[in-house]
């Protein structure tokens, strides 16, 4: 069950639609998940709560949201509770933390109760939900290995993706690294400024392997999370279940249905504990694979200038990189422009100095020119 809420997070993303004139508390559960369902942006606390609704075999159709929100959660104090460990959750659970959060089981002891539900018929649905999340707790810590297996293997592949962009940019970084010496070299500055950007191309490209590969981790984070969110609502399920047994009539048998009511509602008390207690550990060993794969783009980020961006600035930075390389073409064109009229003036000096002009002054002026004169007429 946590599998398949988790496994919503990779579905196809639908456009969010947003209808203010919904009144999300008069809501059933069907109803919340129909319009989660058309694309309607539904609060994340609500839409979890439905969720976690839906999933109880004996819940009635008409449970709202406002049920969870605006009743006790105890419905009439029990007499006596055998289990200390149930009165302290469901002290808990009255507390601020009821307050901040909807409550599964409140709402189900609601409609339970407007539906004029007897209480021993209380305390079956209740022992069976609670049979029901001490399963799906059970399932959830022992599926949850599996998925950190996922997120290690999401960190190997980040380290081979990163290995791989900078064995492709070192012979790139060394290459702009030789031109540093050939200062006010148009060619060498360009030929730099291309091999910057080729470095970062490949850099961004780096980046975005890595995010793809580390797409594990977040999944696996979903699904811890929803564990958690299971748990929780065990607990405060266990603990109600607890409530009614108390207030159910002694049986005949030598265990009665009331001790059977009791016993589940601790039992699920007692797994929400255990797993509490192994999904926060898993959330961290999950957040260290983070942390390291955050470590692997940040070195891809050092070696090569390329940084992690949004759909908007990766539109913005194609747009740049298409300017910057029409500069860097105008800035090459202007360069041929001015070699060419270097050029040109050079050749237009050496004509000059060809011309008859030049010539006649040359001679007139020039001392060697005259001594050759006065040689040829036997003057000197």
């Amino acid at each position: 069950m946590v599998e398949a809420i988790g496994s919503a997070t990779s579905q196809q993303i639908k456009p969010i639609k947003k209808d203010n004139s919904i009144d999300w508390k008069n809501c059933t559960a069907g109803e919340i998940r129909e319009y989660e369902k058309e694309g309607q942006e539904v609060p994340d606390y609500i839409l979890q709560w439905a969720q976690e609704i839906e999933k109880i075999e004996s819940a009635p159709d008409d449970i709202t949201y406002e049920m969870a929100v605006s009743s006790n959660l105890m419905q009439g104090a029990p007499q006596a509770v055998n289990s200390e460990q149930a009165n302290e959750e469901a002290q808990k659970v009255e507390g601020t933390e009821a307050a901040e959060n909807p409550s599964v089981a409140k709402a189900l002891k609601t409609s339970l109760d407007n539906n004029n539900v007897s209480i021993t018929e209380q305390g079956r649905i209740f022992m069976d939900t609670s049979n029901q999340y001490n399963d799906e707790i059970s399932q959830a810590m022992q599926e949850m290995e599996g998925y950190l297996a996922q997120s290690e293997a999401a960190v190997e592949a980040a380290e081979n993706t990163k290995n791989d962009i900078l064995s492709r940019v070192q012979s790139l970084i060394e290459r702009k690294n030789s031109l540093k010496a050939k200062k006010g070299d148009t060619a060498a500055i360009l030929e730099s400024q291309r091999l910057s950007n080729q470095i970062k191309s490949i850099g961004q490209e780096g980046l975005s392997a890595i995010s793809n590969s580390a797409m594990p981790i977040d999944n696996t984070a979903n699904i811890i999370s929803n564990a958690q969110y299971t748990s929780s609502t065990g607990r405060e399920v266990g603990a109600q279940t607890v409530s009614i047994g108390e207030q159910m009539p002694n049986g005949m048998p030598i265990i009665s249905m009331k001790q059977f009511v009791i016993n589940a509602g601790e039992a699920v008390i007692e797994k929400s504990t255990a797993g509490d207690a192994q999904f926060t550990q898993n959330q961290q060993e999950n957040n260290d694979f983070g942390t390291l794969v955050a470590g692997k783009k940040a070195e891809v980020s050092r070696a090569t200038g390329a940084s992690e961006k949004s759909e908007t600035e990766e539109t913005e930075g194609s747009e740049d990189e298409n300017n910057a390389e029409e500069n860097n073409n105008s800035t090459v064109k202007d360069a041929e422009q001015d070699q060419i009229k270097s050029e040109s003036d050079t050749k237009q000096n050496e004509l000059a100095e060809q011309t008859p002009e030049t010539i006649d002054e040359k001679i007139t002026t020039d001392p060697n020119e005259i001594l050759k004169r006065k040689e040829r007429r036997g003057l000197a």
